[in-house]
């Protein structure tokens, strides 16, 4: 255990925040009670760290070689741990791959074939062998006419276009070399004109088409739907070791601790990949696994737990007034004149994914089906296989030859099979008993059969981030604070003993195992999460209200062929989330208010933008904010806003409270020592003023680092106690939430208020005799507190804050 920290720190790293000055915060962080430092991939890479150019060189905008050994050197002298977060899934096709690029110069031919997931076979006719680059903003004869695509010489020749450099091989070399011109000459000479250049591109062992078109013509794995993100082959073992050849040297040097392995369910073998990650002793794996409710990570796999996600979404719930769902479904429905059923909502928007994004990987698919039964049409099987990935109801599953199927993922299977069939009752049932039978790889299954277990549970969780988190998210608002990555809008809040379940859990399975509650990729950061919860507790003032902003407001919207807009329902989130963002600066507010329409993709979206309802959008939101006298929204909005804010603040102390007491490794994401109110990325990603946060550190003024300050610096004191200390739940009244951390003959009492704009915390909690004392110390307070015959006096205790540590 020494090896594993207590708690961590998020750090982003960029090219205006580099090495250097995350190795100048680190003796704040320490100081501030964290023992762990947790960055963002330090890889080479194109742009945002997970866009991999070479996995085995440092980024060089993140520094040299020097700054980094500066870096671990001053983590060593301050005892803290390094967490690595590796990308072993995917990497970009955008200039800098040099092993994407040797492929694409020497097609199947290159020893750097093996290492990306190119289906060489497969594609449109008269294409075969080559590699579909959907990488074009327009058509390709159009973008040729406007030369955009140019010939480039740089040493050797290369194709041009915006973030790509694309290798010309050596049967184009050679065309080029009889026109017994100087290079430069050759490139002035063959950009003249387009059909030249045509010329060369036919050539190639890779084909460029429109980004638009990659749904129907891509013929490689790639990172959900994005084209640039191209999905390695990490379950080749030559693959593996020369990928990972520089992470091995840093864990094996002592200056990595622990490993943060992005997006796991895209492997072909999470299990194997796993079990060979293990054989080098890494103290600690988290995994970025999304987990469904009541899903858990397999028994087989050698890891530590999560990166913490299910945490995010159980901390959370409890805060969320559970037995009000029905009055804000009704208030949400009334909004916006129509009722909602989440799960045809679901379905329905898992089905415009796979229609818009996946027919050339459904193809694919049909192709081994084919082989193992090829008395079915191949469209038959298109639309049976489409059937089955929108009913899917989990990420994925983790079949593999040689190992019985684990009753989850066969339950898994079988119920995504019944929807199915119930879902295309055109269709012969036959083909999903098929499907059934080759997925779980019934009797003596064929090579066909394991390919297409293998690549269709790589699939399935594409349907599910961008069904679910990047469009059905944006477009379920009854709450729109419980659209969160790891969890789903349809439920709403969690009873307390929900929470103290999940601890006990964590404690006996995933102990090391992280407790998050912000990351660059949550939709909220967790003080505007919590913020917006409030409104649960208050279903009467804000039904009242936003009907009344809905009359009030009506007024600035924009007719379009006859509709109104923004529609209802993007009213309704733009309510909510100026709630829990206000008073954010309007341009960070209208980027977020963009993205999320374009991401539900109903009236707009990124593949075609609707530039005439973005803007009645935009011109809504901009007059309702407007400070004016006449403004009747405004005035009642921010009174309201107010005091949903002040409550708000109580449950983000109060949460962070019960989570530095939880079963488990606290991440703190950066800059979440002070409240902080932020978006989905890019805001969630956006700088962090680390000066005036060291500042209050030193001056102990800001509730939050304060009392965050004091409990990180209780649990580096008892690491133990923490990390492996028993986990007592304490009855207490509904508004507290209490448990008991024991280990030996240390023990801390972490208590939580909540629901603050209800009935005030009044009463008493009987303390168990593991805690055998008469007075207990407040870590935050330093107050000494007299226990009448066990008996703890709530109103005192939360005399100062609305939560408490006692020693």
């Amino acid at each position: 255990m020494n090896n594993i920290p207590a708690s961590v720190y998020r750090l982003q790293l960029s090219s205006t925040f580099d090495l250097k000055k995350a190795r100048a915060l680190i003796p704040y962080l320490s100081a501030l009670g964290f023992d762990g430092i947790y960055c963002s991939p330090i890889f080479q890479a194109f742009s945002h760290g997970y866009d991999i150019t070479d996995p085995c060189q440092l980024n060089s905008s993140l520094g040299t070689k020097e700054d980094f050994d500066a870096f671990c050197h001053e983590l060593k002298k301050h005892n803290m741990k390094q967490v690595l977060d590796i990308v072993p899934n995917h990497m970009t096709i955008k200039r800098g791959n040099s092993w994407l690029n040797d492929v694409l110069r020497n097609g199947k031919n290159s020893p750097f074939a093996k290492y990306f997931d190119i289906y060489w076979d497969f594609g449109l006719a008269g294409d075969e062998g080559k590699v579909i680059l959907p990488i074009l903003e327009k058509e390709y004869e159009k973008t040729l006419q406007c030369k955009e695509l140019e010939l480039k010489f740089d040493g050797s020749y290369f194709i041009n276009y915006l973030d790509y450099a694309l290798p010309v091989n050596e049967i184009a070399c050679r065309w080029l070399d009889k026109l017994e011109l100087a290079a430069e000459e050759t490139v002035s000479y063959i950009n003249a004109e387009s059909e030249f250049l045509h010329e060369i591109l036919q050539m190639q062992h890779y084909k460029i088409v429109r980004g638009l078109d990659a749904g129907e013509m891509i013929n490689y794995r790639r990172f959900l739907h994005i084209n640039d993100l191209i999905a390695v082959r990490i379950e080749d073992d030559q693959v593996l070791q020369h990928h990972h050849k520089w992470i091995y040297e840093l864990l094996e040097k002592g200056v990595v601790q622990g490993l943060r392995i992005d997006h796991p369910d895209g492997l072909y073998d999470p299990t194997a990949y796993l079990r060979k990650i293990r054989e080098k002793n890494p103290p600690f794996i988290w995994l970025e696994k999304i987990l469904e409710v009541n899903e858990e990570l397999p028994k087989s796999w050698p890891v530590d737990g999560t990166v913490g996600y299910e945490f995010v979404n159980v901390l959370s719930s409890v805060f969320v007034q559970k037995k009000n769902v029905d009055k804000m479904t009704d208030i949400y429905e009334r909004f916006i004149e129509e009722k909602v059923d989440f799960e045809k909502l679901l379905h329905s928007r898992k089905v415009r994914y796979i229609q818009t994004n996946m027919t050339s990987e459904i193809r694919y698919l049909v192709s081994f089906l084919k082989k193992i039964d090829p008395s079915y049409e191949s469209q038959e099987l298109f639309s049976a296989l489409a059937e089955v990935f929108a009913h899917f109801g989990v990420y994925r599953t983790y079949m593999k030859q040689g190992e019985c199927v684990r009753e989850k993922d066969r339950s898994y299977i079988h119920m995504a099979i019944e929807r199915a069939k119930e879902g295309a009752a055109e269709l012969d049932p036959a083909l999903f008993d098929l499907i059934q039978r080759a997925l779980l790889l019934e009797g003596n299954p064929s090579q066909s059969i394991l390919a297409f277990s293998a690549h269709f549970q790589q699939l399935t969780p594409a349907v599910m981030i961008k069904g679910l988190e990047d469009s059905t998210f944006y477009l379920y608002n009854r709450l729109i604070s419980l659209s969160e990555v790891g969890g789903s809008p349809q439920y709403f809040g969690i009873e307390k003993e929900k929470f103290h379940q999940f601890n006990l859990h964590k404690l006996k399975h995933q102990p090391y195992g992280a407790l998050a509650t912000s990351s660059h990729d949550t939709k909220y950061s967790e003080d505007a999460r919590l913020r917006m919860h409030v409104l649960s507790e208050m279903p009467k003032k804000w039904g009242i209200l936003v009907h009344a902003w809905k009359k009030q407001n009506h007024h600035y919207k924009t007719c379009i062929n006859g509709k109104y807009f923004p529609d209802l329902n993007t009213e309704y989130y733009i309510y909510q989330q100026l709630i829990g963002q206000w008073p954010a600066p309007k341009e960070r507010l209208w980027e977020c208010f963009n993205k999320a329409i374009r991401e539900a993709g109903v009236y707009t979206s990124w593949e075609h933008i609707h530039p005439e309802y973005e803007l009645a959008v935009k011109n809504f939101f901009e007059a309702i904010v407007e400070p004016r006298t006449e403004n009747l929204f405004l005035q009642s909005f921010l009174q309201f806003q107010s005091d949903v804010t002040k409550y708000g603040i109580l449950n983000s102390l109060s949460a962070l409270t019960l989570k530095m007491g939880s079963c488990g490794v606290v991440d703190v994401y950066q800059g979440d020592e002070w409240i902080n109110y932020s978006m989905v990325d890019p805001d969630n990603r956006r700088a962090v003023d680390f000066d005036a946060r060291a500042q209050s550190l030193k001056e102990q003024e800001v509730d939050k680092i304060v009392l965050m300050n004091k409990a990180l610096l209780a649990r580096k004191k008892h690491k133990k106690l923490f990390l492996q200390g028993d986990y007592i739940p304490l009855q207490s009244p509904d508004n507290v939430i209490g448990f008991i951390r024991k280990y030996k003959d240390q023990s801390v009492v972490v208590l939580g208020a909540r629901f603050f704009s209800e009935d005030p915390i009044t009463g008493t909690i009987e303390l168990p005799h593991e805690v055998n004392k008469e007075v207990v110390t407040d870590l935050f307070t330093g107050e000494k507190i007299l226990l009448h015959k066990g008996m703890l006096d709530l109103k005192r205790v939360f005399s100062r804050y609305p939560c408490a540590l006692l020693e």
